[in-house]
């Protein structure tokens, strides 16, 4: 009999016969994207195949642990499960409730509840919660359950990876939850049993240095060695001050090292203090950096992770999105959150697009001709913009291209409304003030690139208009999702895209986004 045992990060599967884990290797293997462009795999060296089973130890994530009871399970194989985690506490009262500045109190909604007593009873797992509906809300139920059994030094962590997203977590924990909240991100080292961390900053500490940053000093310190040396092959007279130029790259690098390994050091000990996380916007896990991080955390009883869309197409990703975390214990769709009231209703209006066929392109140039620079798609747009800003309706403009954007500015500005224009470059105290003037409803129409993509709340919007195109399921319900919390009239949410039948790049992109509207069962319209 097979036995399992499992540990936060990593588990081990034992007394399993070759055969097993074979099969193991196999369910737990998937292909890696581009592998077909590989040498490696070209000269028959790899079988393009990203593995999460170590054959020779039996090591994989322990968050991919329902694969392995699966595949087991398939193939009739007992196994027991020796649970090696030391665990900690949690009490879940009937009901869970939370302080909010505007309305005094709020209690857990049924299903936030059930997400909360679920990731409890799992200490791990995904909980895939539609925008709109709460997670911030879900992760202080966890938080506020579990903070009565922390002992002296343990912390939890909420990580996220957007300044913007940063800082209103920390603000919003805080509230909910009426306890300080520390942060370490943007400039601020701030520990506390709580603690809102960005991933860009704690990246920088959870690995030991090798050796010192390439700094501007060193690269001049190092060329001025170089020159000496060089100098004194020629002339013996320049001996000394070559040794003196040796001996100042060794001290500057020696100081250099001081300072990154107390770096180390301090995130280090802040990590192995974490005896559970919470991830914002979870899918970013499958990149390197969120991954690495998060299966460092040899300490973390508790690994969460939230998020609004979880892509199954991807298994990679997916693979690695679980590892971290574990599979999904609870998903909260549109369709449930629209159906019970708690989310307004959008209607997806497709635009005809009247211009010209732009044939035998690649997709850089169809996008450029075809979106970006396509005079007769940015003119049908901005006539429903300004149809709908004038009738009084608030307008969320999403744009890819920072060109783009300034393209529908300059078309929208002089026209009797008032419209600005936020994106990446801008500096975050503008990004903050044009997101004040649209929640204080000063401003008409907002045109944003990306940057408001995740987390950031513009739920006072009236119309949304989807002028980037593209076909990432996950990026326009994430849009979709910014605008749909109900408003005080009760009207849902209003959404422009656009029929792109000018191109067979963007044909394929309008069909896919189509079929995503359909997919969540929004209501879809051809004007």
């Amino acid at each position: 009999m097979a036995i399992i045992e499992l540990g936060n990060v990593h588990s081990t599967i034992k007394e399993a016969s070759k055969e097993l884990m074979h099969r193991l290797n196999e369910a737990l293997a998937v292909e890696t994207p581009g592998f077909s462009f590989s040498s490696t795999y070209n000269r028959g060296f790899w079988d393009g195949k990203t593995r999460f089973l170590n054959k020779k130890t039996g090591q994989f994530p322990t968050g991919l642990l329902s694969y392995v009871a699966k595949t087991l399970k398939k193939h009739g194989e007992e196994y027991e499960i020796v649970d090696n985690r030391t665990p900690v506490g949690y009490s879940l009262d009937k009901e869970i409730t939370l302080s909010h500045k505007k309305l005094g109190q709020i209690t857990l909604r049924d299903y936030q509840y059930e997400s909360v007593e679920k990731g409890l009873a799992s200490s791990r797992g995904i909980i895939n919660v539609a925008t709109n509906g709460g997670k911030t809300e879900i992760a202080c139920g966890i938080i506020k359950s579990i903070l009565p059994h922390l002992k002296k030094g343990q912390r939890i962590a909420f990580f996220t990876h957007s300044t913007e997203i940063f800082n209103q977590s920390a603000k919003r924990l805080s509230e909910r939850l009426q306890i300080k909240v520390g942060k370490i991100g943007a400039g601020t080292w701030d520990e506390q049993q709580v603690t809102v961390v960005m991933i860009p900053t704690i990246q920088k500490y959870y690995k030991k240095p090798k050796k010192p940053t390439a700094t501007k000093k060193l690269k001049d310190l190092q060329a001025e060695s170089k020159r000496l040396k060089d100098l004194s092959l020629r002339d013996k007279s320049y001996k000394d001050e070559y040794k003196n130029a040796q001996e100042a790259v060794k001290e500057y690098t020696k100081q250099q090292m001081e300072k990154l390994n107390d770096g180390y050091n301090k995130g280090k000990g802040f990590l192995d203090s974490l005896v559970g996380f919470i991830a914002d916007e979870a899918h970013h896990s499958s990149s390197d950096t969120w991954y690495n991080i998060f299966m460092s955390l040899e300490n973390c009883y508790f690994r969460y992770g939230l998020t609004g869309t979880v892509d199954e197409s991807n298994e990679i990703n997916l693979f690695r999105l679980y590892g971290c975390t574990g599979k999904i214990v609870k998903k909260v769709t549109n369709k449930f959150l629209i159906e019970n009231g708690y989310s307004a209703k959008p209607v997806v209006y497709f635009l005809p697009i009247d211009t010209k066929s732009i044939d035998y392109v690649d997709y850089q140039t169809a996008r450029d001709q075809g979106i970006i620079n396509n005079k007769e798609r940015n003119q049908a747009f901005v006539d429903k913009v300004l149809e709908r800003a004038k009738s009084g309706k608030q307008c969320l403009i999403i744009v890819n291209e920072t060109t783009h954007g300034e393209i529908i500015l300059n078309m929208l500005s002089d026209q009797g409304i008032t419209v600005d224009f936020t994106h990446g470059e801008m500096t975050k105290t503008h990004r903050q003030k044009v997101l004040d003037r649209l929640d204080e409803g000063s401003l008409d129409v907002l045109i944003a690139t990306s940057i408001l993509d995740e987390g950031v709340d513009v739920s006072g919007i009236n119309c949304l208009f989807l002028m980037a195109g593209g076909k990432s399921m996950r990026q326009m319900l994430q849009r979709i999702g910014r605008g749909l919390r109900k408003k005080e009239d009760g009207s849902g949410l209003e959404v422009y895209d656009a029929l792109d039948y000018h191109n067979e790049f963007l044909v394929d992109h309008t069909a896919e986004r189509y079929q995503t509207y359909k997919n969540e069962e929004f209501e879809v319209k051809k004007l």
